[in-house]
């Protein structure tokens, strides 16, 4: 007799903008029970499958056949031209409604007959796509259970995931939500470790640090700091990217490297240094490029992307990786240059692309023409290294490493943010150490974006095919153009 299959883990990713958006259509003054649809990308990753939504259908009274304070039914039309559009566009589907009393959620016996009919009915028919029903209520909770195809059954969904400018996570077992520090478990037991941060921002900000999972991207001069940083406040699983080698010229600015070092790969210096500051950590440490499937595979299943890379076809693809998968994705860079013993520039900077705001092309972080110079040959490492790290300079950059630290603490502050909602993320922070000055700048989302834009990737996942990077090769959604730090139009 064959082993029981064990349920595939499915997680919701929304973000915040369509989950506000979502409230206020299901709770209004009336009272009356509302319903909407869901329809997102997917992505199988190494932790269980996630829906990634993309479009809010919102459904209008004319598609109600009935509607009271206690009950509702949907028009077979409207249902069936739901199936279609997620027939036709390969996206999940996930209905809602709510229950409009009550501090707590649970589906009807309405709903669960309702469910045993549907679930199997359009597994057989659709199969290619998940489907998932939940049940709101005003105090934000929220129950939500989907069909597993790979034991026929009805399943708890096992998380939400909100993404906006504070990574919520929701447990969908029908209770309200925690109230941070008010539902606060006994403490753990490496609380006096964290005592000073939590008099910051509470025990649940140091959970929701404990629970992140982080992939880090170039683990050079700002990729090792912002791992330590991280490690610091609590961070314990990584997942780290880069298919570099330790040289002896980095060792000035590469946290935890030594000289005996020298040869060995960055991620492998990364995750010792991460084990030293969290023993218990879960490390996937990867010594490849963004660009290849392996890559792409482990980090679109983390909760925040870090990108600490200085090659523009690695920008390109974490834009592309952080759109798809509705990653927020946290991206530093740097320029140091000198002359006659005198710095002529010294300066980074840190965005913040959001699944609810602006992307990295739309806040000038993406430069297609460079990373097409840099794909001439799929050589990417021989390129790097004789144009600089991809700068288009000759021979090494100049590198400081107090730069790299600083660089690096704005990059873990947005992290913070995003995880605990202890202050707000800055779109763009820009320090210019020569002026000085540090200014928090704002950007605009482009409706016509190939990315974030209307009918762009975004949450897309695994539903278009990864691009062949390489040989001058470049998705063919990205415009060629040139982009600069001018689409940044605002001072915070």
């Amino acid at each position: 007799m064959p082993p029981a299959l064990a349920p595939l883990p499915l997680d919701v990713v929304v973000p915040a903008h369509l989950w506000e958006a979502l409230q206020e259509h299901l709770f209004r003054p009336d009272r009356l029970e509302q319903h909407a649809f869901l329809f997102a990308g997917h992505a199988a990753t190494p932790w269980g499958t996630r829906l990634l939504v993309r479009e809010l259908w919102a459904t209008p009274p004319e598609a109600l056949e009935q509607q009271s304070g206690g009950f509702l039914r949907l028009r077979k039309a409207y249902h069936q031209r739901a199936l279609r559009h997620s027939r036709a566009s390969g996206l999940s589907q996930l209905e809602v409604h709510a229950h409009p009393f009550g501090e707590r959620v649970a589906f009807s016996s309405i709903d669960t007959a309702n469910d045993r009919c549907k679930f199997p009915y359009v597994a057989q028919r659709l199969p290619q796509i998940r489907h998932a029903t939940l049940v709101l209520a005003p105090s934000g909770a929220v129950m939500a259970r989907t069909w597993d195809p790979a034991v026929g059954a009805i399943v708890p969904v096992r998380e939400l995931l909100l993404s906006g400018a504070r990574l919520r996570r929701l447990v969908p077992d029908g209770r309200p939500p925690e109230q941070d520090d008010l539902a606060a478990p006994e403490p753990p037991a490496d609380a006096g470790r964290y005592d000073r941060q939590v008099r910051a921002f509470g025990p649940a900000g140091q959970r929701a640090l404990a629970r992140l999972r982080v992939g880090v991207v170039g683990l050079g001069g700002n990729g090792a700091r912002v791992t330590q940083d991280l490690a610091l406040l609590g961070v314990r699983r990584f997942v780290l990217v880069d298919d570099d080698t330790l040289e002896e010229s980095n060792l000035h600015r590469v946290v935890g490297a030594t000289a005996a070092d020298v040869g060995r790969p960055k991620v492998a210096v990364a995750a010792r240094l991460v084990q030293a500051l969290q023993p218990e950590a879960e490390l996937l440490p990867l010594t490849c490029s963004v660009l290849e499937p392996e890559a792409v595979a482990a980090l679109k299943g983390v909760d925040v992307l870090v990108g600490a890379t200085d090659s523009a076809a690695s920008r390109l693809a974490l834009a592309l990786l952080a759109s798809r998968y509705l990653l927020p994705l946290v991206d530093l860079g740097l320029e140091v240059a000198g002359e006659q013993g005198r710095l002529q520039r010294c300066f980074g900077q840190v965005r913040l692309a959001r699944a609810d705001g602006s992307c990295l092309r739309c806040l000038g972080g993406v430069d297609p023409a460079a990373a097409g110079r840099e794909l001439q040959t799929p050589e990417e490492r021989a390129l790097r290294q004789a144009a600089g790290y991809g700068t288009g300079m000759a021979g090494p950059v100049p590198a400081l490493g107090p730069l790299n630290g600083l660089i690096a603490a704005l990059g873990a502050f947005q992290v913070l943010a995003l995880a605990t909602g202890a202050l707000a993320p800055a779109p763009y922070w820009h320090l210019d150490l020569l002026a000085p000055r540090l200014l928090g700048l704002a950007a605009t989302r482009d409706p016509q974006c190939p990315l974030c834009g209307d009918g762009g990737e975004h949450g897309l996942g695994d539903l278009a095919p990864w691009p062949r990077f390489g040989v001058a090769h470049l998705p063919a959604t990205i415009p060629t153009s040139e982009l600069s730090d001018a689409t940044v139009v605002k001072a915070c």
